[in-house]
């Protein structure tokens, strides 16, 4: 008796023992070196299979005996010519994850749903039509991307996704989103861009730690109210949509630190935008203002600004508060003075004033050392300020299409420059003191008339591995 007590005690301390052992092993790093790139040697070892990587190996067919591993916890399947999933993956009831992207996939097992340990699932780039049912029963699932396939609607089941953390479907055909899905309170990461979604439900206020939000490539033509509610939202891309109104709402998004209306219909912002304290850059390119919203020049913590391609005829001297400012964009408007207060903005790194009927510069353009790239085509300049080449800090300096027909020896002065373009700027020479730039990768000096003898000359002056174009 005592023996046999002795001998159960035992097998009961080994037992608890080696489940003490695999709970401690079964980690990312334990799964990492027992990851197998070969088939056939992991089938030498199943037992020992915890992750198969096959990504790119042209396979047509699923490799039924993966079905043996039974430890198996993570499967790349990526890159591949698989045309479906067998209902038997059910049976890999340990798979944490599961990657097929890239495949030729059109549908998915209803089986999948079984698979009730999976936290990652990726099906991004293949041609699925629709989502099972099932989907809605991984539970632990944390992470979902469907990118770049051909679903047109999704399952309302995956609202039951509750763990869900990182949700995209970008690039497909969806034109609507079930109001039951967006109940997902544990989600960072939302991205619905590039579909055809025309609305979007009032439950997209239910997501309280949303921190990014993509929306681009849509056909929203207004946002919910609610939209407001996204209290831990950092990022808001709205771009390519048709949007004429923003909802005063969204001055309630308290951490936004990023956002864009890139391509949209607006004309004016909501005053309540600037209760955004946080915000350090907002695009409003390609839209329809004819005036920088006042709004706007109260977002003092704005560090990239862009206004591109509007209908923008003058730059309100109010721009020199924000101080901020590294990137300031207000290419393709019709600006025809920089005013003072500008040159105010020492941070600036980057600046775009190009395609305006700008005819000077200031001479104090030389207040902007922090300055890097300068882009000014296109404009109407004639001459350049000396303080011009004081912006010892440039690396990329853009003067095309401006009738200069003359390079001022300082050019030489910006030894930091990398690229310069010049093209069509009624020029017929360049200054010896271009020799000094000795960093200059690219020179761009086509559609000017300079003769074959002074090309000769500046492609010898410049170092030997600059691209230069006549």
């Amino acid at each position: 008796m005592k023996k046999t007590f002795a001998t159960l005690t035992t097998l009961t301390l080994v037992f608890w023992f080696t489940l003490g052992v695999n709970a401690q092993k079964i980690t990312s790093g334990f799964i990492y070196k027992h990851t197998y790139k070969d088939l056939d040697k992991a089938t030498q070892n199943p037992q020992d299979v915890y992750g198969l990587r096959l990504s790119g190996k042209k396979l047509t067919k699923f490799p039924m005996v993966i079905l043996k591993f039974k430890n198996l916890r993570k499967l790349d399947l990526q890159n591949n010519k698989l045309t479906e999933i067998p209902a038997e993956i059910k049976q890999l009831k340990n798979l944490t994850a599961l990657k097929l992207n890239s495949n030729q996939l059109t549908t998915l097992p209803a089986e999948i749903g079984q698979l009730e340990q999976l936290t990652d699932l990726r099906v991004s780039r293949n041609k699925l039509q629709s989502l099972p049912a099932e989907i809605g029963q991984l539970t632990q699932l944390t992470w979902l991307g469907i990118n770049d396939n051909q679903l047109q609607s999704l399952p309302s089941t995956l609202g039951q996704l509750k763990k869900l953390e990182f949700f995209s479907v970008s690039n497909n055909k969806i034109s609507a989103i079930p109001s039951e899905i967006l109940r997902w309170p544990s989600i960072t990461f939302l991205s619905l861009s590039n579909n055809q979604l025309k609305k979007l439900p009032a439950t997209i206020g239910k997501l309280p730690k949303l921190e990014s939000l993509f929306l681009g490539g849509n056909q929203l033509a207004s946002l919910p109210s609610e939209i407001g509610q996204l209290q831990s939202l950092k990022t808001l891309s709205l771009k390519f949509n048709v949007l004429a109104s923003v909802p005063t709402t969204i001055g309630q998004l308290a951490n936004l630190n990023y956002l864009t209306f890139r391509e949209n219909g607006l004309s004016t912002l909501p005053k309540e935008i600037t209760q955004l304290k946080k915000l350090t850059d907002l695009n409003l390119s390609e839209n329809k203002f004819t005036q920088v919203p006042k709004e706007v020049l109260k977002l003092k913590s704005l560090k990239k600004l862009y206004f591109y391609d509007n209908q923008i005829t003058a730059i309100p001297k109010q721009i020199g508060l924000l101080e901020n400012l590294i990137t300031l964009d207000f290419g393709e408007n019709k600006i025809t003075v920089v005013p003072q207060a500008l040159y105010g903005l020492v941070a600036l790194q980057k600046l775009d004033l190009a395609q305006n009927a700008i005819r000077q510069l200031s001479p104090k353009i030389g207040q902007l050392k922090q300055l890097k790239e300068l882009r000014i085509i296109e404009c109407q300049l004639q001459t350049l300020p000396a303080e011009l080449f004081t912006l010892t800090n440039l690396e990329t300096l853009s003067l095309s299409k401006n009738p200069l027909k003359v390079m001022p020896p300082g050019i030489g002065q910006l030894q930091k420059l990398e690229w310069l373009r010049l093209y069509q700027a009624q020029l017929t020479d360049l200054p010896a003191e271009i020799k000094n730039l000795k960093k200059l990768e690219y020179l761009d000096l086509r559609k000017n008339t300079i003769s074959e003898n002074k090309q000769q000359k500046i492609t010898e002056a410049l170092p030997s591995e600059c691209d230069v174009k006549f």
